[in-house]
């Protein structure tokens, strides 16, 4: 009996040991490819750990909107190789914006949590309009009213044919509001009444010595470089004593200071989000790096607005392939604009995203464009299938 005994714990000793479990417990966020609307099988590559896939695996996944109201998903297909699993999950249309799906994957191996970002895709057709030479600098108004940089000046064009302002130095259109800068001579304001009619509500006489610019504007306030001017009710223009620099931001009825890695108000400074690439209705966009030593941005860090003394940001990853547009510092406001990603070369999904945050979350339109001309508040600028042609695609529903 006892040696039967000592047999029987020296095979114990001497089998091999079990096989390890890789890895257990939460992991870093997967990053996911963009997700459409009206797409019902959503795609998830999560990468495997180093020491391999232990057995047959399966996936259980829960996923939820921005809410916290589950949305059904259930496992299609499973995959795995020697990089990792990937995942195709049955899931109904869903709306735009952002989703937190958790995949229990088993054995053991992690639980994983994946930020998918659904987009629609922009079906309403550009506005096209055809000129003599390349529209340069391109704005509009919600009336149709189409601006473009000439040899001298600005000219507008219409169905009521086309308007020049020779002594336009810089311009900026916000919905029907146009800001005129006439060198050194003074600012002026009209407003689109439709049809071409650009009826001049203001004007303000400056005595500069250097050419100002417009930094950024609204319907009722514009700032040209540091100074800032209000429409007054009844016609007129007023000057408002400021002592903010060249990067003022309109927020919440006060003054902002942009730097190219946060901002200023107040006297309070909140700084180091990352990289300053765009100024939104409800947020300031920031790129930012997973290290230093980083060549590529991952994740995007938005600042909601009003700004506030506290802020954390909200951190969303980039989708998988697709890169920020950084404007070149110092940011260059003229009203504002949104923030536009592009497919990495070679990608087979849309060239271009554009990025809105608002009091619903963020939301992602795809655009099937790969340059862009410019972006304002409520228009996106790009060339057009002909020479010598612009499509301006509205940005708000």
């Amino acid at each position: 009996m006892m040696l039967r005994l000592a047999l029987l714990l020296f095979l114990v000793g001497c089998s091999p040991p079990p096989r390890m479990r890789c890895v257990s417990g939460v992991v870093q966020p997967v990053r996911t490819p963009l997700h459409f609307e009206d797409e019902t099988v959503l795609h998830i590559a999560v990468p495997g750990p180093s020491c391999g896939l232990p057995g047959v695996l399966s996936v259980i996944p829960t996923l939820e909107d921005a809410s916290g109201t589950t949305v059904p998903a259930s496992v299609v297909n499973l995959v795995e190789s020697n990089v990792g699993v990937e995942v195709e999950l049955s899931v109904p249309p869903l709306r735009a914006g952002t989703y937190a799906l958790r995949l229990f994957i088993e054995p053991a191996i992690a639980v994983v949590d994946v930020q998918v970002l659904v987009a629609r895709r922009e079906k309403r057709p550009a506005f096209t309009t055809a000129f003599s030479e390349p529209c340069r600098e391109p704005a509009r108004t919600f009336a149709g009213t189409t601006f473009c940089r000439a040899t001298q000046g600005f000219t507008a064009f219409s169905d009521a044919g086309q308007q020049s302002f020779r002594l336009a130095t810089s311009l900026a259109a916000t919905r029907d509001v146009v800001w005129m800068v006439e060198g050194t001579m003074g600012l002026r304001r009209f407003e689109d009444r439709g049809a071409g009619r650009l009826e001049e509500t203001g004007t303000w006489s400056f005595g500069s010595v250097t050419i100002p610019k417009i930094t950024t504007c609204d319907e009722v306030t514009v700032f040209v470089d540091d100074r800032r001017f209000d429409a007054v009710p009844d016609g007129g223009l007023r000057p408002i004593t400021t002592t903010r620099g060249l990067m003022p931001l309109l927020d919440d009825g006060g003054v902002a200071q942009l730097t190219a890695t946060g901002w200023c108000k107040a006297a309070a400074c909140q700084e180091q989000f990352g990289q300053l690439m765009a100024v939104d209705d409800d947020a300031l966009w920031f790129a930012t790096k997973p290290g230093p030593a980083s060549p590529q941005f991952t994740t995007l860090t938005l600042a909601a607005r009003p700004l506030q003394k506290v802020d954390a940001g909200v951190r969303l990853l980039l989708p998988l392939g697709f890169e920020p547009l950084l404007r070149a510092v110092p940011f260059q406001v003229v009203g504002e604009a949104p923030a536009l990603l592009f497919a990495s070369s070679g990608a087979s999904q849309p060239a271009l995203v554009v990025l809105r945050h608002g009091a619903e979350g963020t939301r992602a339109t795809a655009f099937p464009e790969s340059v862009v001309l410019g972006a304002t508040r409520e228009w996106l600028f790009t060339p057009g299938d002909n020479a010598n042609e612009l499509k301006a695609y509205p940005l708000t529903p």
